[in-house]
């Protein structure tokens, strides 16, 4: 630990330290969350954690064993696309539920208090956003809100809540997460973890040209818009390839983008059409070397479709794929005893899963007597990382564009069949022209 906690005084500075967090308590609970980023946040002291992390309690900041059922839990909100149309990450509230069920049955909960999240989910429009809002605004006692795959129904969620009450988001889809008050992308934003596609495709790949492949909907047309400024930043021609939502024949679009011909070509979509395109470049009999897919493309459902995953370069902002990396082994460890191994290579799912323990972190560093949406977010603006199963370094606000992204690098895999990924490239960051000034 570094100094102290409010929780656990050390004896050297009792006094002041007490004094600045009564001071800061004050202020914050009169002044809002602005005034948690004052006095009350220089009494939080999250734990010193090395990477990479391997001891998932240590990283909540919790005490091994079960929490207190019969005490009042700590409630967080959490929201997600799914029931509906616009599904960008539907397997998210699995990785979460199981996040929480984990830290309640091995981490101790809050100060032995459970974890419970209020679930609202928004299926198909923006309006949605507004209920679930509602909903939120309306609950006593909620410290934060955690996003799935949100990219319908983000904004009018944050116009209700904020700047109340803190956002997490483990990758955003959504532009207007990045500027949001009190919005934290631990992950960071789709266009700061697109760039890094820019950086593998010169230095691994060599390639002189590209192409990004989307469907045209909510939560693709960022990360897709992103890849096509990273590849023009390091001097390879790109093309953009657009295709209709729920498309099945992506043969003709592709072909027009000459895809054959392509050094670098990089996927995004759901898993209609992550099936779809994997289906038309073998058509083309494009080289599955020359893919460097998101890693959306890992949902389960696309495995069942073709059999296997598309042996193709993915990349991932979490370290959930190569099983010889300790955290990995840790984490797939953790999903068997949840029952929960069918999910080790789903990015959603890890990215809830990480995100929960991270919110876990920062309330166990208050202490569940001291809780309070506005410490919450004071612990959240000093994390420095790492984290869990993610980057190893964290600093949000770097981007002034961005100032809610968190993070800007990605890892990159080889998948080679037969559930075996091998890292490709670490911890790539993007192209040097578009790095923060």
């Amino acid at each position: 630990m570094r100094v102290l906690r409010v929780r656990r005084y050390r004896r050297a500075g009792v006094m002041l330290a007490a004094l600045v967090a009564v001071c800061g308590f004050a202020f914050a609970e009169s002044g809002g969350a602005n005034a948690a980023s004052g006095n009350a946040a220089s009494a939080i002291v999250l734990p010193k954690l090395k990477f990479p992390v391997v001891d998932f309690v240590k990283y909540t900041d919790g005490k091994a064993g079960p929490a207190n059922a019969k005490l009042k839990p700590v409630l967080v909100g959490w929201t997600n696309n799914q029931g509906g149309q616009v599904l960008v990450g539907p397997t998210a509230t699995q990785g979460a539920e199981t996040a929480v069920r984990w830290i309640n049955a091995h981490a101790g909960g809050i100060d032995g208090h459970p974890i419970k999240l209020v679930e609202c989910f928004m299926a198909n429009t923006e309006a949605e956003g507004t209920r679930c809002g509602d909903q939120f605004a309306a609950t006593k006692g909620l410290e934060a809100i955690a996003f799935g795959g949100v990219a319908v129904g983000a904004s009018s969620l944050e116009a209700v809540v904020s700047p109340k009450i803190p956002i997490f988001i483990g990758v955003s889809v959504n532009p207007g997460d990045n500027t949001n008050p009190n919005t934290y992308e631990f992950g960071g934003g789709a266009t700061q973890i697109s760039w890094p596609y820019g950086t593998f495709a010169k230095q691994v790949l060599h390639a002189t040209s590209a192409a990004s492949v989307f469907p045209n909907s909510p939560g693709f047309l960022q990360p897709a818009a992103a890849q096509q400024q990273a590849y023009k930043a390091e001097g390879i021609t790109a093309v953009s390839v657009g295709v209709a939502p729920n498309a099945t024949d992506y043969v003709g679009p592709l072909q027009a983008a000459n895809v054959a011909s392509v050094g670098a070509i990089s996927p995004n979509g759901d898993t209609t059409a992550c099936i779809e395109i994997a289906k038309a470049l073998a058509q083309l009999n494009v080289p599955p070397t020359h893919v460097i897919s998101s890693p959306l493309c890992l949902a389960p459902a696309v495995k069942q479709a073709l059999g296997d995953y598309p042996k193709w370069y993915y990349s991932s902002a979490q370290d959930n794929l190569d099983k010889s990396l300790p955290e990995t082994a840790a984490y797939y460890k953790i999903l068997a005893s949840q029952g929960e191994s069918a999910s080790d290579e789903d990015p959603w799912f890890n990215t809830a899963f990480s995100e929960i323990l991270t919110a876990a972190q920062f309330m166990n560093a208050i202490g569940y007597s001291k809780l309070t949406p506005a410490l919450v977010n004071a612990a959240a603006k000093e994390w420095r990382g790492p984290f869990v199963l993610g980057q190893p370094v964290i600093k949000c606000g770097a981007y002034k564009a961005a100032p809610a992204s968190c993070a800007d690098s990605q890892h990159f895999y080889r998948y080679l069949g037969n559930g075996v990924f091998k890292q490709a490239a670490g911890w790539l960051r993007p192209p040097p022209s578009l790095l923060p000034k």
